[in-house]
Parts: structure tokens; C-alpha cells; sequence
């Protein structure tokens, strides 16, 4: 049984038992939902539309400047590098990168890696 049907079967016996407390402490059935068209479900949904956008368009904001905007301020480059470790595990970190002309000294970034011996 996946989670789904974990929290689906919770959901059933909670109303379950909340509707037999309901029976027994004499209260009145609910009401009926509203005709479609009627309710004001569609305004929530479109609140949860826009604050779910306005969060991916924050998401994307914070990429851009960590990413893009303040590596070429700063003259370096953001780049992905791979080490493998001796269990046969990779595991990956960004790092700058800098430009040679800006930093004004080698950065050993144009050596080659390997020495000709």
C-alpha cells in the first residue's frame, strides 16, 4: 500500500468517526455544498495559482542572481565539478570559477591536468 491510500483510508475513518460523534451528540447533517458557480471555491483555487507562480517566479529571481547576475559582477563563472570517491559514489559541488584577465594572476585554470612525465 502506498502513502496515498495510507492517508486516503485516515481521511475515510476520520469522518467516519467524526460523523458518528456528530449522530450521537444530536447535531443537524451539513448542508449541502453550493450549485456550481455559486461558491467561492474558485477564488481560493486562483489564490493558490497566483501564490504558487509568484513562488517559481521568486524561485527563478534567486537563480538568476546567484547564477547568472553575480558571477559576471564578479568576473568568475559558476561550474559543476564531479568527484569520485573510492566506494564508487560521485558526488558534486559548484564552484567559481574565475576569469584570468580579471583575477590578474594564473589561476592555474589554463595547466593542464595531467603532467607529461
Amino acid at each position: 500500500m502506498d502513502e496515498f491510500q495510507v492517508f486516503r483510508a485516515a481521511i475515510a475513518i476520520g469522518l467516519w468517526l467524526l460523523r458518528g460523534r456528530r449522530m450521537l451528540a444530536g447535531f443537524a447533517p451539513s448542508k449541502v455544498p453550493p450549485e456550481p458557480g455559486h461558491g467561492d471555491v474558485s477564488f481560493w483555487y486562483a489564490t493558490y495559482c497566483v501564490a504558487g507562480l509568484g513562488i517559481l517566479a521568486l524561485c527563478g529571481a534567486y537563480y538568476w542572481v546567484w547564477i547568472v547576475f553575480l558571477p559576471w559582477l564578479g568576473g568568475y563563472t559558476i561550474v559543476e565539478e564531479v568527484e569520485h570517491l573510492e566506494d564508487g559514489a560521485l558526488t558534486t559541488q559548484l564552484k567559481r570559477k574565475y576569469y584570468s584577465s580579471v583575477a590578474g594572476t594564473d589561476t592555474q585554470e589554463q595547466q593542464p591536468l595531467l603532467a607529461n612525465t
